[in-house]
């Protein structure tokens, strides 16, 4: 992988400055063998009928540490969802490899929670039961299960909906519902594929600050996938930029932002200042 020269953006807080990392940077930062996600040179080719080859990712390297938030910008195409799909073990990549710790990614991993666009609820089985599905599938003990499955629901501001069909909830609520069931298992490494996306601005900014909420309480790894830059600013520890179809690392971008955080930190000259520096970097690259 090619190593690039670490830049930064100063902003007028010295202490808490923009790093703006090149794409080699991901290795200089953080050493790979405590890393509790990496990915190693990844290429990733989908095959259709006839000869025709589809190269989504080209030759992807970068790690993620045991309860970093990190998310993934890019344009539309170039191979976020693939990436998440690769790091649950739901795919092979062509070339290069994905490593869980110390061991390589060759199957659906028990480890990983996911938590996709559409929150993909059972309608037939209440909000309870619906987060207990993951621990049902993968034969865990009850004993302990429905309390832990109760301090999520809480935890996402539903306990009162426990015993309520799921279709009668919000499409925000529902999501919560869908993140509370990820979580089930105590998975160690949570994959979100643009969990927010089909929501309203309102309640997708209401769902961002429940999932800091969350994260804040439960510390897990999160690799998250969005298509929104403030969120990704105000959710993340690292922002990973990938280029146009085959995906690539372009940028890799550290926020040095104060945790914890609320919502009047969009307001603040760090935070915008980080956004105008995304969106520009975005439109050079061709979004």
């Amino acid at each position: 992988m090619r190593q690039q020269k670490a830049a930064q953006v100063t902003t007028n807080q010295p202490n808490r400055d923009i790093q703006y990392e090149g794409a080699g940077a991901a290795n200089v930062n953080q050493n790979s063998s405590g890393a509790a996600l990496t990915f190693d040179d990844v290429t990733m080719i989908f095959h259709s009928k006839g000869s025709e080859r589809l190269k989504a990712l080209d030759r992807v390297s970068f790690n993620v540490a045991p309860n970093e938030f990190v998310s993934i910008i890019g344009p539309s195409g170039c191979g976020k969802s693939t990436l998440l799909r690769l790091a649950a073990g739901l795919a092979k990549p062509a070339f290069g490899m994905v490593r869980m710790g110390d061991h390589a990614v060759t199957a659906p991993e028990k480890s990983v929670g996911m938590v996709f666009q559409q929150p993909l609820l059972l309608p037939w089985r209440s909000v309870i039961d619906n987060v207990l599905l993951p621990a049902e599938i993968l034969r865990l003990k009850e004993r302990g299960m429905r309390a832990e499955a109760l301090r999520l629901l809480e935890l996402a501001g539903l306990e009162k909906f426990k015993d309520g069909r799921t279709y009668n909830l919000s499409g925000g609520m529902q999501q919560r519902v869908a993140i509370c069931r990820a979580l089930i298992h105590d998975p160690s490494i949570l994959l979100m594929d643009e969990p927010f996306g089909a929501l309203d601005a309102i309640t997708r900014e209401d769902m961002s600050y429940t999932l800091l909420k969350i994260w804040q309480q439960r510390r897990k790894t999160v690799l998250f996938v969005t298509h929104s830059i403030s969120e990704a600013v105000m959710l993340s520890d690292r922002i990973i930029i990938l280029s146009q179809r085959p995906g690539t690392v372009r940028e890799i971008i550290k926020v040095n932002l104060a945790r914890p955080r609320a919502w009047e930190m969009e307001q603040t000259t760090d935070f915008q200042k980080l956004v105008l520096h995304l969106k520009g970097m975005l439109q050079s690259h061709g979004k």
